[in-house]
């Protein structure tokens, strides 16, 4: 998952464009799972190694990856729905051939 992070960010340097990176909600997505992965991912894995004084103390930290997590997908949501179809159309092809 990390590496798909690195080459999307590695991508949208290579690929300059005239619109901001910020507008776009796929970067809110994957800065979202990124904030995920810092946050939750790795103390999972050392959980089992740790005290369960020390998982009980620290624990709730995780929490706050999750909230921000969900702040950015969001915010992603937010700039998904304000981007325009170009070939919308109102009449649905049932029929026509």
């Amino acid at each position: 998952m990390i590496i798909f992070i690195l080459y999307f960010f590695y991508y949208q340097l290579q690929n300059i464009s005239n619109q901001s990176i910020y507008e776009y909600f796929a970067f809110w997505v994957v800065l979202g799972i990124m904030v995920y992965i810092g946050f939750t991912f790795f103390f999972s894995i050392l959980a089992n190694n740790l005290s369960p004084e020390f998982v009980s103390k620290y624990y709730t930290y995780t929490y706050l990856g999750d909230i921000i997590k969900n702040v950015l997908f969001s915010i992603s949501i937010l700039f998904l729905s304000r981007t325009k179809t170009s070939n919308y159309n109102p009449i649905p092809k049932l029929d026509m051939i």
